[in-house]
């Protein structure tokens, strides 16, 4: 959310899936998160989806959670981390997912 108003309601691409409120009518309708992501871009993928079904991603910033994480994924080693670090692996394994299911015809 760099560059925006943390105070104000928006409409952002996605919303990290520690804490998400949606309807029954919405998950009946845009389906469960995909569990073929493992700890990373589920809440991406699922965002993307809300949106290709008409429903909009709000942050509302009166309702508040506090999250503690960790980012386990966060590079210390570099490269390295891809060999190193199974969380950086979690990671980069999910992004090529998310990409290879939602990727677009060139023309």
């Amino acid at each position: 959310m760099i560059g925006s108003d943390p105070d104000k309601i928006q409409a952002p691409d996605w919303l990290m899936g520690a804490a998400l409120m949606t309807s029954r009518e919405a998950i009946n309708k845009v389906g469960m998160m995909d569990e073929r992501f493992y700890f990373y871009f589920e809440d991406v993928d699922w965002a993307k989806r809300f949106w290709q079904n008409d429903y909009r991603v709000i942050y509302y910033p009166a309702a508040k959670i506090y999250h503690s994480y960790g980012r386990g994924s966060k590079s210390k080693l570099g490269i390295l981390d891809l060999f190193l670090n199974k969380k950086t692996q979690w990671h980069t394994k999910s992004a090529i997912k998310y990409f290879i299911k939602h990727k677009r015809k060139i023309k």
